[in-house]
């Protein structure tokens, strides 16, 4: 379980462990570079909640078909 201090923000993680956090996901991976040079580093955005995350399906216009898109409620 993530701990709610990191809602709003990324974090980066090293073998399923959260190493460092940041406002964005740059911060959170120079973060966790410095401290983990050699290792393979994982980010994830974690919601508020009171964001949602929708999904829009526009393939004739984007080869992509899903966007992703965080929404405040």
């Amino acid at each position: 379980e993530i701990p709610l201090k990191y809602e709003g923000k990324c974090i980066a993680l090293v073998n399923e462990t959260i190493v460092a956090s940041g406002n964005d996901e740059l911060e959170a991976y120079k973060r966790a570079k410095i401290l983990h040079p050699q290792k393979m580093i994982s980010l994830m955005y974690i919601p508020k909640k009171k964001e949602i995350l929708t999904f829009s399906n526009n393939s004739t216009k984007n080869p992509n078909p899903f966007k992703l898109k965080f929404l405040p409620f």
